[in-house]
């Protein structure tokens, strides 16, 4: 059986890992390609959280490849603060229990999984414009007129997936009111106070540690006002007032100029991931806003639940049957969480904030570490 991958992120080379364990013969459609060095450099320095059920997810896909990440431990005094440094959540609980995720940068994780697969097994291409299904295979029709034939489709081309409206058409991608910034800094600086994140009004950063002892951080801002700056002086100035470390670590940013893009994400979800012989898989099935570190680790829980029904059904309509099933519900719930989570960062309302707050500074940790732990550390994918 052939299977043909839309797109060469991390979930749709997780999804070619995964069909292809499942016994099927696998290409991987780039399309992307053309965007080169550009493309690189621009997630080079994207942290890419992976709790323990994408951990698990990533161990399926490709058993003891994971043993060649580095990991960094979670300093104590990790959690969620206010711009007080009252902590709204505390890590610590989590981290006790293995349930605090692995930060890699977005690269390590891509190479670790096109190592696994081969990097001969994807293809540059054009864009794909539609599929069009025969009584068994699935046309693939690109826009420089080159056709592909094939038993399965699994779409991963993220939120502007041109394939989603064959699935369902009633989902957007639309940009949220706000950027995404990313950055590094390296070991030789001094430590942090803590790790996690600092929410303000309309406003976050975050910091998790790397393996070579430096750190990682990024932010989320309001969109700039016309005529304002949109770069690391906006964002020292922006954030110059914070508490340390914030001011320190944006000041010690300059040898890794931070990358900035804009905050997309699917509205309304999709009511199906499958549709004939087309999945919609990562990014194109529930792209989501980043408050809770989901987006790639979803992926990976697709690609996993997707290669176990492969395996446990003979019959491709029942094991994609199976994957909707059991992904759709847990994946839109994630999605729906994430945006709930970062309500108050895309409409800074004081009294919302203050609500916000006041509620998870007089809500018992133990309550907060077994939601979180039930969410993202039980047992999957």
């Amino acid at each position: 059986m052939d299977a043909l991958v839309i797109g060469a992120g991390i979930g749709g080379l997780a999804a070619a890992l995964g069909l292809r364990r499942a016994g099927w013969r696998v290409r991987v459609l780039d399309e992307d390609h053309e965007e080169g060095e550009e493309r690189n450099e621009g997630v080079a320095l994207w942290p890419v959280a992976l709790w323990p059920r994408a951990l698990r997810a990533l161990e399926l896909l490709c058993p003891g490849r994971l043993r060649e990440a580095r990991r960094a431990a979670w300093p104590a005094n990790s959690g969620v603060f206010d711009l007080d440094g009252r902590p709204l959540i505390r890590l610590d609980p989590l981290v006790a229990r293995g349930v605090a995720p692995i930060v890699l940068p977005h690269t390590e994780v891509h190479r670790l999984l096109l190592h696994a697969l081969g990097a001969d097994q994807v293809l540059p291409a054009a864009k794909v414009i539609g599929v069009r299904e025969t009584s068994t295979r699935v046309v693939v029709r690109r826009g420089d007129g080159v056709d592909h034939l094939t038993d399965l489709v699994v779409a991963a081309g993220g939120p502007v997936s041109a394939l989603r409206p064959e699935v369902d058409s009633r989902p957007r991608a639309r940009r949220l009111d706000g950027m995404r910034w990313h950055g590094v800094v390296s070991r030789e600086q001094d430590p942090p106070e803590w790790c996690g994140e600092m929410w303000g009004r309309g406003e976050t950063f975050g910091i998790a540690p790397l393996a070579d002892g430096g750190f990682a951080w990024y932010a989320v801002t309001p969109p700039p006002e016309p005529g304002e700056r949109d770069d690391l002086r906006a964002l020292r100035e922006r954030f110059g007032h914070w508490p340390e470390p914030v001011p320190r670590i944006l000041a010690a940013t300059g040898d890794n100029p931070p990358t900035a893009r804009p905050v997309e994400v699917l509205r309304p979800l999709p009511r199906r991931y499958v549709r004939g012989r087309v999945a919609l898989l990562g990014d194109a099935a529930h792209a989501m806003p980043p408050a809770l570190g989901q987006e790639a680790g979803q992926a990976l829980e697709d690609a996993a639940v997707l290669s176990l029904a492969l395996r446990a059904e003979p019959a491709l309509t029942e094991a994609l049957h199976r994957y909707d099933q059991v992904r759709r519900p847990r994946a839109n719930r994630v999605a729906r969480l994430s945006w709930l989570a970062g309500s108050p960062h895309r409409r800074p309302r004081p009294w919302a904030v203050d609500l916000r707050d006041g509620l998870l500074a007089h809500t018992p940790q133990w309550m907060i570490t077994t939601a979180l732990r039930r969410l993202l550390g039980t047992s999957g994918p």
